[in-house]
């Protein structure tokens, strides 16, 4: 769990955290880029790329929601989020101080992600 003071993160872990929050969504990002690229496609789009790229975008996908579903529902993700949560200033922040309101709303996301792939693929 995240050290706060006084609802503040110190600097040390704020970077501690970082680090691999930032490692985590630019390698995401970055396997997306160069999916995109060896499509020879010019926008983000994956629905738009051609045969393979396609399905391994849309394999991708489905990988990271399932594997933040887990870290939140059946890892530490929860309560650590909710820690970091917890040290924000405005109220919606603290409204996610609770480990069930961030299983809760990381649910909704996906939710909202998977039915809106289905909405795009039907």
């Amino acid at each position: 769990m995240p050290a706060t003071s006084a609802g503040r993160l110190s600097d040390e872990r704020r970077r501690a955290l970082l680090r691999p929050i930032a490692l985590i969504a630019v390698s995401i990002c970055g396997g997306f880029w160069l999916l995109q690229m060896s499509a020879g496609a010019g926008t983000p789009d994956p629905m738009g790329w051609p045969r393979p790229q396609t399905p391994i975008a849309l394999g991708m996908q489905v990988l990271c929601w399932t594997v933040l579903l887990l870290w939140v529902h059946a890892g530490r993700g929860a309560g650590y989020l909710a820690a970091l949560f917890a040290a924000g200033d405005s109220a919606a922040a603290r409204a996610l101080a609770h480990p069930g309101a961030v299983r809760w709303v990381v649910t909704a996301i996906v939710a909202a992600g998977v039915a809106g792939l289905w909405l795009r693929t039907a």
